[in-house]
């Protein structure tokens, strides 16, 4: 692959014996040695060739250098030209976003017809609390980023329906969602210390996205009331394999923090290897394959008989 930085053309570059010749007249150490680099090892390193330039020939290095800065202004001024022959981009959808003076620029342009409030609410308005709670139920609720509150369509969205709602940046809501945590915490160990269960189950679930793994833990029990209930005590982003024994440890982990150790009778899950290898390092609990899972599995094998064979020219291919 060849070079393509300008100043390559000071060099006759000899690609099979990793070298290069400085052309420069009068050079008294024309020979550089090249490095290699990236996936197969064709790209072409450039420290040695601007080392040699900086240190060896400094006023053709100080011309390249101001060639440089004018063609990277002329490439400038050719994009502003180019962005100011396009309404859209110079007018609307330049502006950024991530600070006030842009966002009210943006839906000034957007839409001129709706009038910027008088004044915002204050922060410890009830409509301004209800405001970001219900900003921070969506994030939660609908797994949003943060930058939700940066992105355009829903700014327009408030600006038309709360647009005394002062909306905050994604900090600001990343911060309260560890109160939000908190909250839910207490809510939950609330739960459990009146409710007292003597005996409860738990349904133990993992499964991996497309560059994170997940374990998630819900209880069942029988209320004093005679009630059914059912309660997330977790969902955590786990980078330990879902091995039995790692699986055991989150239990004993979670079993700990909610202080259910000696109220758990069994464990529900699916029927893979390493669930039933999780409950070697749990004695005393038992263990029930899930139902869903089951019956999902026969379906399987009822849609494609061929897939309990193993050998032979029958196989599943679904």
């Amino acid at each position: 692959m060849p070079p393509k930085a300008n100043w390559w053309k000071f060099f006759d570059k000899d690609l099979p014996n990793k070298t290069a010749a400085c052309k420069i007249e009068g050079c008294l150490k024309p020979k550089i040695t090249l490095s290699f680099s990236g996936r197969g090892g064709k790209k072409i390193g450039t420290t040695t060739a601007t080392g040699h330039l900086k240190t060896r020939h400094p006023v053709e290095w100080k011309l390249y250098e101001e060639n440089k800065q004018e063609g990277a202004a002329k490439a400038e001024e050719k994009k502003r030209e180019a962005e100011a022959a396009c309404e859209m981009e110079s007018g609307v959808l330049r502006n950024d976003t991530r600070n006030r003076t842009g966002q009210q620029s943006f839906l000034q342009q957007m839409l001129p017809e709706v009038q910027p409030p008088a004044s915002y609410w204050p922060e410890d308005d009830p409509r301004a609390i209800a405001g970001h709670k219900g900003v921070l139920s969506m994030i939660i609720l609908d797994m949003q980023p943060f930058n939700l509150v940066r992105q355009r369509g829903f700014m327009m969205s408030n600006y038309l329906t709360t647009p005394s709602l002062k909306l905050h940046g994604p900090e600001w809501y990343a911060d309260k969602l560890d109160k939000v945590y908190d909250n839910a915490v207490h809510d939950l160990q609330t739960k459990l210390y009146k409710d007292k269960p003597e005996h409860a189950w738990l349904v133990l679930d993992g499964w991996s996205a497309t560059t994170t793994s997940y374990i998630g833990l819900e209880i069942f029990y029988i209320s004093s009331s005679w009630r059914r209930v059912k309660l997330l005590l977790g969902c955590s982003p786990t980078k330990e394999r879902h091995t039995g024994e790692e699986l055991s440890k989150f239990i004993e982990r979670a079993t700990d923090f909610w202080n259910l150790r000696d109220k758990i009778a069994g464990v529900v899950s699916d029927t893979a290897s390493n669930m039933t290898c999780m409950m070697g390092y749990l004695p005393g609990l038992s263990w029930v394959g899930c139902t869903n899972h089951l019956i999902q599995l026969v379906v399987n094998v009822c849609r494609n008989p061929c897939s309990l064979w193993y050998h032979g020219t029958c196989r599943t291919t679904s």
